[in-house]
């Protein structure tokens, strides 16, 4: 179910976040489950889902690369230009020969150096929904 899900986050992002929503139920807290789930919130433009649950994959053991170049792309768009930096030092430790490493350094880091993270700390009224808690 969980390559289906990967398979379908192009074609059907939310049926993508369905099937993880199942999964989860079946087999629990798994890191696989929210990088799948992140990049399925990336497809539908929710980038502040998309980061948390990539950064519960990264919390749970992930060792996906693409999870960290999402994350460095995340912090990047959030104005945090350190973080991003953070997020693709931690690859280049991982696995310094990555073949999209240093065409998303340099993408995000035109210069050669990341910038001082313009506004890495925001409030996102837009982001504000009524949540489910209880």
């Amino acid at each position: 179910t969980l390559a289906l899900a990967r398979q379908t986050i192009d074609v059907d992002p939310q049926q993508t976040i369905a099937d993880c929503r199942l999964l989860h139920q079946q087999l629990g807290v798994q890191a696989p489950i929210y990088e799948v789930a992140g990049e399925a919130y990336i497809r539908l433009q929710l980038f502040a889902d998309a980061e948390l649950a990539l950064l519960t994959a990264l919390g749970l053991g992930s060792v996906d690369a693409a999870v960290l170049l999402n994350l460095a792309n995340l912090a990047a768009m959030r104005g945090d230009q350190r973080l991003a930096a953070h997020w693709l030092e931690r690859l280049a430790e991982r696995q310094p020969d990555h073949p999209q490493l240093d065409a998303v350094r340099s993408t995000l880091f035109p210069q050669g150096v990341p910038a001082s993270s313009r506004d890495p700390f925001q409030i996102n009224k837009e982001q504000q929904v009524p949540g489910r808690f209880q």
